[in-house]
């Protein structure tokens, strides 16, 4: 069917729905560039996740009930209205990625271009998530992931909607079934994934099926007036919204429910009402309400390059000059792009250019992806040696795990996996040290194991507690590893890494969750006392690690990027003082007088490598990084502990 702008009609206009999506963007960027003051900004998107199910599902209403709706012509404008900005951005973000992002950066980029091109960054971003994903900030596309549920949810509705309108069904009460499971799927998913309850589309549904009811109440539904104060109230809650729900919250759960309640409440209140018709409908609002989706593209784009630019958290001004760089790209992004080919003549081929362009960038993202983030790149080639102990592989060895009977998150043979000389038994921080170790060992002909899961402390006697990786058996995998490795005539040296800090969150019998660090510890050194003994008696040397540093920052913040002494205005050293590490006291203390009078083990203390002078050095003096996070070793710093293990404990095979 032909693009025809005679017969597709749009809504009524409403300027005060402009100025509600002023404050739904402005909520947004004031969050991300200055989150401390606005700590609940991020409820914007829930805004605007109302508005387009009301505006889309009046359009759609108005034409079948005029019998001029064609789903062709609607897919059509959607084109038209989204991806020439999006066009625009992904390039923008693509070129400058470039020019200032690592390898390994640059092929979740184009990873990112591929799933914004296609629509479905928000699972993408739902996969990705994990315990070693890259920080948030570095992921200059990740707020497509709700443009990802809009379009999903557009993919779906029209047709149901078309389908109700032919069957005549009762669409109101289906909307309300619908709205009721969504809201359902969220509260589920927020119990047992809080990723998911995020980014699953069965779970963000019901905000835009709230818009769709609002606008059948519209159309379809009797009349009933809303009362004089309902516009003050949704403000009221939004509002609220913005200072009380933070990153803290469990969100979206309950608490969406009041931005979206809010925001249901003022466009119910019409374009009448004193503060729909003052406030929102004042040319500032409506003018910002009209370039609010490329200022939503824009603003986190610049946000996240210039912190990986700057190597930290950004100066005030800096951030406020990036949100006005982005009001301004926006602004001539709707006045040169967007509105003229969404207002222009309307046909076809526009429509499909449009969508073939867009294609095919997702098709340069893909292959950006694929040959690894063109490691040839400038800035790529200027930190490739570092950039590759930035990397880390989970390898596990199925044959560990069917011997081990338990589900540990990793259990890896290195070497001489039937006869290993070495265990290392513990959290993330021992899995990090184990390559290092094997190494040496394999440079003697003999293996070693690694066993264990994210957090889960190789301590006897502890209980399940809610910190620790789902779907891991911290609890009988840790006893069946001590088992296991007392029965093993091969090993003769166990090193358990322990990550002090852990210790507020473990759960220990007969502890209250409100003890103090001291109580807590007293009663752990009795459990770690007998698990020590216990692998002593074995036969067994037992060494202990625990005081592995943690950064406030990430080692990648430090490598060297383009623009940076431009931008900050002086050299920047990249350096944690001691004294701002992340929860180092007590924790390290109580476990430095616990261990430091014993002689029947060896303590591997890893600050001996990491702290030097009251700084924590995420490179040693040939610039490698020792660090591939905040607080887990790289490659090159497993090897260099595993050569202080071996210096203070003797622990080379012989």
């Amino acid at each position: 069917m032909e693009f025809s702008s005679s017969h597709f009609q749009r809504p009524q206009y409403r300027a005060d729905i402009d100025g509600l999506r002023a404050v739904a963007v402005l909520s947004v960027l004031a969050y991300h560039a200055m989150p401390l003051w606005l700590p609940g900004g991020f409820i914007g998107v829930d805004v605007f996740f109302v508005i387009s199910g009301f505006l889309i599902t009046s359009l759609i209403l108005g034409n079948l009930a005029r019998g001029s709706f064609s789903i062709t012509e609607f897919y059509g404008r959607r084109v038209k209205r989204i991806f020439p900005a999006l066009l625009v951005v992904l390039l923008a973000t693509y070129v400058c990625g470039w020019q200032v992002l690592l390898a390994d950066e640059y092929a979740q980029l184009g990873a990112h271009i591929a799933g914004g091109a296609s629509f479905v960054s928000n699972l993408l971003l739902w996969h990705e998530s994990g315990y070693f994903d890259n920080a948030s900030y570095s992921k200059p596309l990740l707020h497509l992931w709700s443009l990802g549920i809009e379009e999903q949810f557009y993919l779906l509705w029209p047709w149901l909607l078309c389908l109700a309108h032919r069957r005549a069904w009762p669409a109101p009460a289906l909307l309300v079934v619908l709205i009721a499971l969504s809201f359902a799927a969220n509260l589920v998913r927020l119990e047992h994934d809080a990723v998911a309850a995020f980014y699953a589309p069965d779970a963000r549904f019901w905000e835009l099926f709230c818009g769709a009811l609002l606008a059948y109440r519209q159309r379809g539904l009797p009349r009933v007036e809303a009362p004089p104060m309902s516009s003050a109230l949704g403000m009221a809650l939004i509002v609220g919204g913005l200072f009380i729900i933070s990153e803290q919250s469990s969100f979206p759960g309950v608490w969406a429910a009041m931005p979206v309640i809010g925001a249901v409440l003022v466009i119910t209140a019409g374009p009448q009402a004193w503060l729909n018709r003052v406030v929102l409908s004042a040319p500032t609002m409506v003018w910002f309400g009209r370039i609010s989706f490329p200022l939503y593209l824009w603003h986190w784009s610049l946000l996240s390059y210039l912190r990986i630019l700057v190597g930290g958290v950004p100066p005030i001004e800096l951030c406020l000059g990036a949100a006005a760089l982005a009001v301004l790209l926006a602004w001539l992004t709707y006045r040169w792009v967007e509105h003229p080919v969404r207002f222009g003549p309307s046909d076809e081929r526009r429509a499909v250019s449009l969508a073939t362009l867009l294609a095919l960038f997702g098709a340069v993202g893909y292959l950006t992806y694929g040959l690894h983030g063109l490691p040839a790149r400038a800035v790529a080639a200027l930190n490739e040696r570092n950039s590759a102990l930035l990397e880390w592989q989970f390898p596990n060895s199925d044959e560990c795990r069917h011997a081990l009977g338990a589900n540990m998150t990793f259990c890896v043979s290195f070497g001489d996996g039937a006869h290993p000389r070495v265990a290392v038994l513990g959290d993330s921080t021992a899995h990090a040290l184990a390559p290092g170790l094997a190494a040496r060992e394999l440079e003697h002909g003999a293996g070693l194991i690694n066993i264990g899961s994210f957090g889960c402390p190789p301590i006897r006697g502890l209980v399940e507690a809610s910190s620790w990786k789902k779907g891991s058996d911290c609890v009988t995998g840790t006893r069946r590893s001590y088992e296991w490795v007392a029965r093993s005539k091969s090993i003769e040296v166990v090193v358990l890494g322990v990550f002090a800090r852990d210790l507020k969150s473990w759960a220990i019998p007969g502890v209250a969750s409100g003890a103090t660090a001291a109580q807590r510890f007293a009663a752990l050194t009795t459990l770690l006392d007998a698990d020590i003994r216990y692998l002593i008696a074995a036969g067994k040397r037992v060494v202990v690690t625990y005081d592995m540093p943690m950064a406030p920052v990430q080692p990648r913040e430090c490598l060297p990027r383009p623009y940076r002494e431009w931008l900050l205005g002086e050299k920047s050293e990249c350096f944690v003082r001691e004294q701002d590490l992340v929860d180092r006291h007590p924790y390290v203390d109580l476990f430095d007088a616990f261990l430091s009078t014993r002689t029947d083990i060896c303590v591997l203390r890893q600050s001996r490598l990491l702290l030097s002078g009251g700084r924590l050095r995420f490179a040693d003096e040939s610039g490698r990084l020792l660090l591939r996070d905040d607080h887990h070793l790289s490659t090159y710093g497993s090897a260099r502990m595993a050569e202080l293990l071996a210096a203070n404990c003797g622990t080379d095979k012989r």
